[in-house]
C-alpha cells in the first residue's frame, strides 16, 4: 500500500515539475472545420471572396461574370450568412473573410437604400416593362393610370393598343414613339428623336422642359461591345442636357457596367428617395415569377435641379414581367 502511494506522489511531483504547454494562437486561428456545414460556409466565403476581386479586376469583362454581377447582393448575403456560421464554428479566419467581402458587396451595390420621403411632387413619372408578348394592354393601361402619372415612360407596349386605352380611360395623352417604346404626357411633348437606339422627348413640365430618355437596354453580356456602346451614346447624350431624366428598363443591377456608366453622369433617383432594395424583377408572370421580385433593374436617373422626393414599386399589370416604378419630382431651387 505504501509503495502504492509513494509511486503516486512521485508521478504527481514529475508532472508539476514538467512546464506546461502554451496554446499556439495560430493554431486556433487557423483551425480546420469538422463538419460539413463549416466547410460548406468557409467554400462560400472563400468563392464570394474570389467573385468580388473578379468583379473590381474585370466588371462585366464575361458573359458568366456580367450574370454573377447581376446577383452581387445576393452574393454578399450569402457571404454574410456564412461567416456567422463560421463565427458560431469558431472558425475565426474564414469568418474574417466572409464579413469582409459581405460588407464591401453590401456597401458597394446599395442593396437597402433608405432615401428620405419628399411632400408635395412637382410631377410623376411612372415607369414600365410591359413584356412584348404581353396583348393585354386593358390591364397595363388601369394600372399605370391608378398610378395616377403625369409622364409615362413604358416599354415593351402594343403602343397603338396602349394609347388607345389610356386616351378612352384617361383623356388625351399626346407621346412619342420608338418602336415597343413610348413616351406619353397630358402636358406638351416639344421634339423627339432616337439616337443611339434611345429614344427621348422634351416635355413640358413644370419649371421648364425636360428631356427624358426612353431606357429600353440590350442584356448582351457575352458580347460587352454592345452594352458598352448603348450606355456610352446614352452617357452623352445626358452630359450635353443641363436637365433631363433617364428611366425605364437599364438590364442592370448597380454591379453592371451599364448602371456604373450612367451613375457616372447622374443621380439614382432611388437613392434620393427610394425605401428598401427596389426590387423590380420578375414578377408572377415569368416562370421564375415564383421566386418573386430579386433584383433592381428598372430604374430613375436625374440630372441638374431635378430630385426625386419620392420613389416606390408599384403592382404589375396582367401578363407583364417587370414592376413599374413611380417617381415623384421636384425641381431644386
Amino acid at each position: 500500500m505504501s509503495d502504492h502511494r509513494t509511486r503516486a506522489r512521485i508521478r504527481t511531483r514529475r508532472r508539476r515539475s514538467q512546464p506546461r504547454r502554451r496554446e499556439n494562437p495560430a493554431a486556433k486561428l487557423f483551425a480546420r472545420p469538422t463538419d460539413a456545414p463549416a466547410w460548406a460556409a468557409l467554400a462560400i466565403a472563400v468563392a464570394t471572396l474570389c467573385w468580388y476581386l473578379a468583379y473590381l479586376a474585370a466588371g462585366d469583362g464575361s458573359g458568366l461574370l456580367g450574370y454573377l454581377n447581376a446577383a452581387g447582393i445576393w452574393l454578399g448575403l450569402f457571404a454574410l450568412a456564412a461567416a456567422l456560421l463560421l463565427i458560431r464554428k469558431k472558425i475565426f479566419w474564414g469568418a474574417a473573410i466572409g464579413l469582409v467581402v459581405a460588407l464591401a458587396t453590401i456597401h458597394q451595390g446599395w442593396a437597402f437604400s433608405f432615401g428620405s420621403p419628399g411632400t408635395a411632387p412637382g410631377f410623376r413619372l411612372v415607369t414600365a416593362s410591359l413584356r412584348g408578348l404581353n396583348p393585354d394592354m386593358a390591364s397595363a393601361a388601369t394600372t399605370l393610370l391608378a398610378a395616377k402619372p403625369d409622364v409615362l415612360v413604358v416599354q415593351e407596349a402594343h403602343v397603338g393598343d396602349l394609347l388607345n386605352q389610356l386616351n378612352r380611360a384617361g383623356g388625351t395623352w399626346n407621346h412619342a414613339e420608338h418602336e415597343m417604346q413610348i413616351i406619353a404626357c397630358r402636358c406638351r411633348i416639344l421634339n423627339s428623336q432616337t439616337a443611339g437606339g434611345i429614344l427621348s422627348a422634351d416635355v413640358a413640365l413644370p419649371g421648364g422642359p425636360v428631356r427624358i430618355w426612353n431606357i429600353r437596354a440590350p442584356k448582351a453580356y457575352d458580347s460587352e461591345v454592345v452594352n458598352q456602346t448603348y450606355f456610352t451614346a446614352l452617357a452623352s447624350q445626358m452630359s450635353a442636357q443641363s436637365v433631363g431624366i433617364a428611366a425605364g428598363d437599364f438590364n442592370a443591377t448597380p454591379w453592371n457596367t451599364g448602371y456604373a456608366m450612367t451613375a457616372s453622369v447622374a443621380r439614382d433617383g432611388w437613392r434620393e428617395g427610394g425605401r428598401g432594395p427596389g426590387f423590380t424583377f420578375p414578377t408572377r408572370y415569368r416562370q421564375m415569377g415564383l421566386l418573386m421580385p430579386f433584383i433592381q433593374i428598372d430604374h430613375v436617373f436625374l440630372t441638374g435641379p431635378l430630385r426625386a422626393a419620392r420613389m416606390r414599386v408599384i403592382g404589375a399589370s396582367n401578363g407583364a414581367d417587370h414592376y413599374p416604378v413611380a417617381a415623384d419630382i421636384v425641381r431644386r431651387s
